[in-house]
């Protein structure tokens, strides 16, 4: 079921909101430039940045804020054609190994899948949540793919010509785990090296396998280690995962191109 606002309701709750006081607004305005004549360049450029952010409309944030959840979204119109791709989203789109955009609509290369992924959309845009698993195995037996969540938004009543506007979110897959554990390490202040340690804890490795792999001593990783427990405040390898596994899902300062 659904709890969230009508159309009718949410245009309503948005018509409440008051218009800004443009005469007090520029009368303060005035007041602060008469008052910073001798204030730095930068600080006008500062000053004259949040006059403009506050004018920006709505869905500029909106979009900025879907840029930094750490999960590729796609909003698919009415009749299923892409509408707004974030941050993540586009990376993945311009890669064009699992989905990629085809005369505005989105679409798989993964084989046999195509029809699932369309039925899926069709069901969101009538009301039904589902998942879709894109992922397959290569001949390496590697696997390779994403998930994905058909959201859709908004009630079925609210339908336009009998279809709603459907969110495509994808699964996290290790590259996005990596953006959100360079996040955590830039927080903390951690080396390359402790990182490089962190990312072999994330994915389950023991320390043996960790200094296996980079032919180091064991004695140094667990060093590093150590250091990353004092770093993060952790009194152990299970609790710093835990701060891990709890991450919010938000971009770092490092994008996808």
């Amino acid at each position: 079921m659904y709890d969230g606002l009508s159309s009718s309701r949410m245009a309503a709750s948005l018509a409440s909101i008051p218009e800004p006081d443009l005469d007090r607004r520029q009368t303060f305005t005035h007041k602060v430039a008469a008052n910073t004549s001798n204030v730095l360049p930068m600080r006008r450029r500062l000053t004259d940045h949040a006059e403009r952010s506050s004018q920006a409309p709505l869905h500029l944030f909106l979009m900025r804020m879907l840029d930094e959840i750490d999960y590729g979204m796609v909003l698919l119109d009415v009749k299923g054609a892409i509408w707004h791709v974030n941050h993540l989203a586009r990376a993945e789109l311009g890669r064009g190994q699992i989905l990629h955009a085809e005369e505005g609509r989105l679409c798989t290369r993964i084989p046999g899948k195509q029809a699932a992924l369309d039925y899926a959309v069709h069901r969101a845009g009538q009301g039904t949540r589902s998942m879709i698993d894109l992922r397959t195995r290569g001949p390496d037996q590697v696997e390779t793919g994403t998930s994905l969540a058909m959201v859709p938004m908004g009630h079925p009543a609210e339908a336009v010509g009998g279809a709603l506007p459907v969110l495509v979110i994808t699964s996290r897959h290790v590259l996005c785990e990596q953006i959100s554990l360079h996040f955590f390490a830039q927080s903390f202040g951690l080396t390359g090296a402790e990182k490089s340690v962190l990312s072999g804890l994330a994915k389950g490795m023991e320390v043996q396998e960790i200094a296996d792999q980079k032919n180091l001593a064991v004695s140094t990783v667990r060093t590093q280690v150590k250091q990353l427990r004092g770093k993060t405040q952790s009194n152990s390898i299970r609790e710093l995962m835990g701060k891990v596994s709890t991450l919010p899902p938000v971009v770092s300062s490092i994008k996808l191109c």
